[in-house]
Order: structure tokens, then C-alpha cells, then sequence
């Protein structure tokens, strides 16, 4: 380890106390175990021919705000008959009911990360640079503070889909030309109606 990386882990220590050390670590670890599924899957689909349609890398399981805006986008894409197939790379949380994302899910033994021609993630997704052929993050972000640290994943993205007019408009002005910059409006569930007895 450089001596530059154990100042940062020691800066880490010092902000996020050993139990959020703990915490990343064994993030770390996960994205490592997700990385290296990831790399072993697309060299036993070696040579397959992508088809129209997405794949999904995200952390489908998570309880916060773009986990949930990834359920929610997976749901639009199974009711518009559009391809997909999805694959959750964080760990469960424990706060969030198994039935709210599982059926989600495509079984990991059917999963084929080269099998559609473009993959959609969060903004940091353990997904080896150089697969598949055409990425794009999903990025929900209503303040202007924390994209420095996201944005070395930004510029590696071939497209970044902004959540908000806000994010569309920042992202237009703030990443290099050669990331297109799309905006889908964050795809609200229709509500049924509750009616009083």
C-alpha cells in the first residue's frame, strides 16, 4: 500500500469512526465479489452478439432514493415490453422487504452481462471498465455538493441519464461533450386511487 493511500484510509478512520471503516470495507469487499462475477460471466458469454435491449446493474436492494428510482425504472421497462434483464450488485438491506425488488431480479444463473447492447447503472456500480459496449448511469441529484466525487464516473460514461430538469441542465453544462447528456423524468407509479367504505 502507498503511503498515499494509508493517509487516505487514516483520513477515512478519522471522518467515518471504525464503524463506518467497517461499513466500507466490507462494500469494498461486495464490489470486489461483484466485480470479479462480472468478469468471469462475460468470459463464459465470450462472442455472443448483443440483442436491442437493457441491462440493468444497480443496487436494486438498497433502501434509499435511487435504489428506489431503479425499481421504479425496471417496473416501466417490464410494462413497456422493453428487453431487460437485472442484476442487483449491492447488499440486501435489511430495512427493505426481499418481496419489494426480488421479483425484479433475473437469476444469476440466466444472467449475461453482454447480452443486450446497453447497460444502465447507478453511478457507481462495480462494473468492469470496457463491458459491456455502452453504458449509462442513472444519476437523481438536486444539489450541486457530492458530484465531485461521482464525477470520474460520470466522464467514463458513454451517457448519463439526468432524473430532473435540475440534473439535466447541471450535467449539460458540467461534463465533457462526449457524454450525452439524456433526461427521462423520474418515472413515477401510478397511485390506485383509495376509496373510503
Amino acid at each position: 500500500m502507498s503511503k498515499t493511500s494509508l493517509m487516505v484510509r487514516l483520513k477515512q478512520v478519522q471522518v467515518w469512526g471504525i464503524r463506518g471503516t467497517w461499513r466500507s470495507l466490507c462494500r469494498m469487499a461486495h464490489d470486489h465479489a461483484v466485480h470479479k462475477f462480472l468478469l468471469g460471466n462475460a468470459a463464459s458469454f465470450a462472442g455472443t452478439v448483443p440483442q436491442r435491449g437493457l441491462t440493468i446493474v444497480a443496487h436494486m436492494s438498497g433502501s434509499y432514493s435511487l435504489s428506489k428510482t431503479m425499481r421504479d425504472f425496471v417496473i416501466r421497462l417490464r410494462e413497456s415490453d422493453i428487453p431487460h434483464q437485472v442484476l442487483d450488485c449491492g447488499r440486501p438491506d435489511a430495512n427493505l422487504d426481499r418481496d419489494s425488488y426480488e421479483n425484479l431480479l433475473t437469476p444469476r444463473e440466466e444472467f449475461n452481462i453482454l447480452k443486450f447492447s446497453h447497460t444502465v447503472e447507478m453511478v457507481n456500480s462495480p462494473l468492469p471498465s470496457g463491458l459491456p459496449p455502452r453504458r449509462c448511469r442513472i444519476v437523481f441529484w438536486e444539489g450541486e455538493d457530492g458530484l465531485l466525487q461521482v464525477y470520474p464516473y460520470l466522464v467514463k460514461s458513454d451517457t448519463v441519464i439526468a432524473m430532473s430538469d435540475f440534473n439535466a441542465h447541471y450535467f449539460r453544462n458540467s461534463l465533457p461533450r462526449h457524454v450525452a447528456v439524456a433526461k427521462v423524468v423520474y418515472p413515477m407509479m401510478p397511485i390506485p386511487a383509495i376509496r373510503e367504505s
